[in-house]
């Protein structure tokens, strides 16, 4: 907690309050002057009470560097291409794309930059419409590629800068076919192996699938994800989510720009964390893979419901056996006095609320009805009444994600219980 607090402080120490500041800072850590626009951003960044830190935006243009690399009318010419895409002209926002029977990202994402479209220049966002990540590019082509755009960026002379964008109308004009690269599937291989190829050199070992092999048998993207359509070929691509080695370009998960009730809790988010109860609650559907009978035992979600139903732990406790998904700890590593005891189970069965809302079809998986059935759905304002709201991913990015952030409603200035800790907290979610 103390290094966390020393951490929070040394980030805050950069922060920006005006358009000079921000420029400055944007300057000494990009190796470039900002954008066009830029005073536009901060301007609003300000209005909105947003906390400017340069340094919160490297995910942006760690996402970018290797576009650099790239031809801009390449770029330019795919990316306007795609069969889904928010495109920018004139200051206004589009959506492009056949939506007929699929989900409302293209009009979420559309309405979050129609809010600042009278501010952008002409743009095209390829939206990947998939759960899974597409892209996929060997790490010694993408090593090269932002080692190219690190050692060609430059301060260029202010009496050389442009303030505009020049357009794309010779884009429009073109009148181009979609770019369509070479898909892999499951007939070129699992994923775990796709992956496992691309990052056996990368030095962000933390988060390497690499380093850390035991997650292919863990982790449902790796057993038998739903979809599999990926390239390794860089290509302009928006996503909500990805793992380490993908290379989209990440944006907001749409699910997150909607306020409903099912996702959010609506404009309810919780009650004092002193007046929740004691517990754990969890519902979701049983999804984070294509279930079969021979791999569903290695996804992560159905990992956790049965972690936390007392049930199945009291048996294993009992006969001292494995549940399908998971063995018990060591007794000799946790000083746990339930654990020593035999109680996980019984403990479970007192504060532990898990379960599916959906299963497959039983025609489908009949291999699933052994060990779980369908449960009451529990609206997430309920679910805020509680302590401890476990989140795990389904196909990709969990829905509910910056819902249960917000679950702990921010005290009043007025709360005499409010500590230095509180405000820490409010200001990194």
């Amino acid at each position: 907690m103390i290094d966390a607090k020393a951490r929070h402080e040394e980030l805050m120490e950069k922060r920006s309050s005006n358009l000079k500041s921000a420029a400055v800072r944007y300057r000494e850590r990009r190796g470039r002057h900002p954008p066009p626009g830029f005073d536009k951003w901060v301007e609003a960044a300000i209005e909105s009470d947003a906390i400017i830190v340069e340094d919160f935006f490297d995910r942006i243009y760690t996402d970018l560097a290797a576009y650099w690399s790239l031809k801009a009318e390449e770029i330019a010419g795919r990316a306007s291409s795609w069969w889904l895409v928010v495109k920018v002209r004139n200051g206004t926002a589009e959506g492009v794309g056949d939506v007929e029977g699929r989900v409302i990202w293209l009009q979420l994402w559309t309405e979050l930059v129609a809010e600042f479209a009278q501010h952008l220049p002409d743009v095209d966002m390829p939206i990947n419409y998939m759960d899974e990540s597409r892209i996929l590019v060997p790490f010694d082509e993408i090593t090269k590629l932002r080692e190219k755009e690190k050692e060609s960026r430059k301060m260029t002379p202010v009496q050389e800068t442009t303030t505009q964008f020049k357009g794309l109308k010779h884009i429009d004009t073109a009148k181009l076919e979609p770019y369509d690269p070479r898909w892999l599937n499951s007939d070129d291989g699992s994923y775990w192996d796709m992956v496992a190829k691309t990052l056996v050199q990368d030095w962000k070992a933390s988060m390497d699938p690499c380093q850390q092999p035991y997650l292919r048998q863990l982790h449902g993207t790796f057993v038998k994800p739903v979809s599999l359509s990926t390239t390794e070929e860089l290509i302009p691509l928006f996503g909500g989510s990805k793992l380490l080695a993908n290379n989209e370009i990440l944006i907001p998960g749409a699910m997150y720009l909607v306020n409903d009730e099912f996702y959010a809790g609506g404009e309810f988010h919780g009650i004092p964390w002193k007046d929740k109860k004691d517990g754990v609650v969890w519902r979701g559907e049983a999804s984070g893979g294509r279930a079969g009978e021979d791999m569903w035992k290695h996804f992560h979600r159905h990992r956790l419901v049965q972690m936390l139903n007392g049930t199945t732990v009291s048996q294993m406790e009992d006969k001292d056996e494995c549940a399908p998904t998971f063995e018990m700890p060591s007794r000799r590593l946790y000083n746990s006095e339930h654990l020593s005891h035999g109680q996980i189970g019984h403990w479970l069965k007192e504060n532990a609320d898990a379960g599916f809302v959906n299963l497959c079809p039983p025609d489908e998986c009949p291999f699933l009805a052994p060990y779980y059935h369908e449960v009451d759905r529990i609206p997430m304002k309920e679910q805020y009444d509680v302590k401890f709201l476990p989140d795990v991913d389904g196909n990709s990015f969990s829905a509910r994600y910056r819902g249960l952030q917000r679950s702990i409603p921010r005290p009043s200035p007025l709360d005499k219980h409010a500590s230095q800790g509180d405000d820490i907290c409010r200001v990194a979610r």
